[in-house]
């Protein structure tokens, strides 16, 4: 802290949330004091509601600033643009999304290949481990005898 002592700045008016008053209660040593009447009754006054319930708004008139005319236009023209047929070939809508020419690329996945992939691995994997246990299996029989 400083020598020279600070002014305090609560009592100061400024132009924010000046109410008159900066405390309803002031503070004593043992902490705040008890309001008194007058500042209860206020409080009161403050926290009390003085209308009822709102009334309720009429609803919300729309007000359309086009002329009958451009209004037909604009359903002529959506009702002739929802109406378009257009023919297309057989080739077009069944089109495969497979391209020919891949270069570096791996083609598409085929599930019908990968599932016979993954049963020929099994396959193989299968007979090698047979294999090894018919080769342990000899050479236990072959040591034992």
């Amino acid at each position: 802290m400083s020598a020279r002592s600070k002014r305090p700045t609560e009592d100061e008016k400024t132009d924010v949330f000046d109410t008159g008053r900066s405390r309803t209660v002031r503070p004593t040593q043992k902490g705040m004091g008890k309001p008194s009447e007058e500042e209860r009754r206020r409080v009161v006054e403050m926290t009390t509601p003085t209308q009822g319930q709102p009334q309720p708004s009429e609803p919300i008139r729309v007000i359309s600033m086009k002329t009958p005319a451009e209004i037909a236009a604009e359903k002529r023209a959506l009702a002739a643009k929802n109406h378009m047929v257009q023919i297309r070939a057989i080739s077009e809508v069944n089109r495969h999304d497979t391209p020919t020419n891949l270069g570096r690329l791996a083609p598409p996945r085929d599930p019908a290949g990968a599932r016979a992939r993954k049963l020929r691995d099994l396959v193989m994997w299968g007979s090698a481990v047979l294999l090894v246990a018919m080769a342990v299996m000899l050479g236990v029989w072959f040591l034992a005898r």
